[in-house]
């Protein structure tokens, strides 16, 4: 049986337990150290290493303990079977430029695992893929590992949908307008 979650719940659960990790900082941090609450929160390793599947796409996985992941270890490629929640993260999205990658990507790995913990019949291992319009270059990312963006809802769905963060045509906002 397959376990659907809508997205409000799912930014529920993740905002909830950002806001356990960050604890009570005061201003509340910018920028959430993604890494650290995977391996700090989650108590999780992460892995980076060159992911040598077939599939050029795979960026990232989380292991169930079985699956043999195909990876390279001294210039040769090796199937690989890691401890179970370890997770695995291409070396390639270390590079300066891959920060924003990054970070989705173990983001998208953390949650897998969130979504595991709360349903057990959750689906085993799985990949972390680029998105086809990341694939095409059309995924607008920030332009380097200092720029963060601040989206709105609207901005976030839009970037996940291929879309550009700036609409042209899209409705905007009214500030300070008040219905009776």
């Amino acid at each position: 049986m397959k376990t659907l979650v809508t997205n409000a719940e799912i930014e529920e659960v993740g905002e909830s337990l950002i806001r356990r990790f960050i604890g009570k900082r005061s201003p509340p941090p910018n920028c959430i150290d993604i890494e650290g609450f995977i391996t700090d929160y989650l108590h999780l390793p992460v892995v980076y290493i060159g992911i040598a599947e077939k599939d050029l796409d795979k960026i990232g996985f989380v292991s169930d303990g079985a699956y043999h992941l195909k990876v390279w270890e001294n210039g040769e490629k090796r199937d690989t079977v890691y401890p179970k929640g370890t997770v695995v993260i291409d070396r390639f999205l270390l590079h300066a430029d891959k920060s924003g990658q990054r970070r989705f990507t173990l983001a998208h790995e953390a949650a897998h695992v969130i979504f595991e913990r709360m349903s057990p019949t959750a689906a085993g291992p799985c990949f972390n893929r680029y998105f086809d319009s990341e694939r095409s270059g059309s995924f607008q990312w920030p332009r380097n590992g200092a720029e963060a963006w601040e989206l709105s809802a609207q901005q976030y769905r839009w970037l996940m949908e291929g879309l550009s963060v700036e609409q042209s045509k899209a409705h905007r906002q009214v500030e300070g307008l008040s219905m009776k």
